[in-house]
């Protein structure tokens, strides 16, 4: 996730205290045009024949976006679970190849957005195969957990990546971070 994200929102929190109101149209307008820009640069893999109806690779709408159980069958979870396992390790290559300096910022806060629709699926899946299992569960389970850990080991294995946090945590003192933002950075040096 490219670092003018979060600078446009701290602008945002500082703009009304800063500018009249017409600068503040200006600055919203041309928000709007940076993140449609930064959005076609950088786009969403497309979403392969098929998974279009499935109810994971969409947000839910629901208060406290609980998943939509009415719509989700066994065999969704396992072509969801194939795309977003693609779609994090996308946006993990585009963090490990960043051309900018290592900051908190674009690496360590963008991993910690990356894989939202993998997240999705597990969170859904393994609260499932916790509480409402059957056997179409168990062998997705069984077939999920070898890729899954396949899929962790090429985010935690990319020496691409590791440098990037490595040379942030040798600069963790200088960085200015609070308390948690030091214990995520050492969460992920590890």
């Amino acid at each position: 996730m490219p670092r003018f994200p979060v600078t446009i929102r701290r602008w945002t929190l500082l703009a009304p205290r800063l500018a009249p109101k017409p600068i503040l149209a200006v600055v919203a307008i041309g928000q709007i045009c940076l993140a449609a820009l930064l959005r076609a640069a950088d786009p969403a893999p497309p979403v392969p024949p098929g998974m279009t109806e499935n109810p994971f690779i969409h947000e839910s709408s629901l208060p406290y976006q609980y998943p939509p159980f009415d719509r989700i069958a066994d065999g969704h979870f396992t072509p969801a679970f194939g795309f977003g396992m693609t779609v994090q390790l996308k946006e993990v290559d585009a963090i490990a190849t960043n051309s900018e300096k290592a900051t908190f910022d674009n690496t360590v806060v963008a991993l910690e957005r990356s894989g939202q629709l993998l997240g999705r699926v597990h969170r859904t899946f393994s609260s499932l195969t916790g509480a409402h299992t059957n056997d179409t569960l168990r062998k997705i389970e069984k077939d999920m957990s070898p890729r899954l850990a396949a899929h962790t080991d090429a985010i935690r294995l990319n020496g691409a990546l590791f440098a990037r946090l490595e040379a942030l945590h040798q600069q963790r003192e200088q960085l200015g971070l609070d308390a948690e933002s030091k214990r995520l950075l050492e969460r992920y040096h590890k």
